[in-house]
């Protein structure tokens, strides 16, 4: 089985974006569609996407930064616009996706649907997480640090089930053809792995 494998690391846990997909599997003969995307062209911007978003939120994460005179407030802060920001280039990623049109292989509308809809799930996952950012209790530093690991162990609870959805495409339809194309564009090298 081939994986997404880049990793993504936020302040407040591990979320592990662990995106399956791509192995030999049954589906039909119904192809891309009038309007298809040449293969090559539609995978290697279906990678391109994927890795600008992760280095994108990579970067993100690792410029996140609490001064060590930190408020429960000023904690509260810096997560809100880490997180405004990370939904940002999310909703940007989803779009991304959105407009990649159909590949043309078997399945191809089907297969386009299925990671609109996965961009769509990690999308709702920061929309929920800057959510609760914004709902953070500052009255207790305790009660505070506790919320952030709720916040973390939520995110990292629904990415689980994001790579449930990505591994889900790779059971419903023939994705042969799309890993043959990866194996030859520079932009999937970094999270095409056997």
């Amino acid at each position: 089985m081939t994986r997404f494998s880049r990793l993504t690391a936020l302040a407040t846990g591990a979320l592990v974006l662990t995106l399956p997909v791509f192995a030999a599997c049954g589906g039909d003969d119904s192809g891309g569609g009038d309007d298809a995307v040449k293969l090559e062209t539609w995978t290697a911007g279906l990678c391109d996407s994927v890795t600008t978003w992760l280095e994108d939120v990579t970067t993100l994460s690792d410029d996140l930064e609490f001064k060590d005179n930190a408020t429960p407030d000023d904690v509260k802060d810096v997560m809100v616009e880490f997180l405004t920001d990370i939904d940002k280039r999310t909703k940007e990623f989803r779009t991304d996706v959105g407009g990649l049109g159909n590949p043309d292989t078997d399945d191809g509308p089907e297969i386009q649907s299925a990671f609109e809809a996965a961009s769509e799930d990690v999308v709702t996952i920061f929309e929920d997480a800057l959510a609760d950012a914004k709902n953070l209790d500052t009255s207790d530093p305790a009660k505070l640090q506790a919320q952030l690991i709720e916040l973390g162990d939520a995110i990292t609870n629904a990415s689980d089930e994001v790579s449930d959805t990505f591994s889900q495409i790779d059971k419903d339809f023939d994705t042969t053809e799309i890993t043959k194309a990866a194996e030859d564009i520079p932009e999937c090298e970094e999270i095409f792995a056997s």
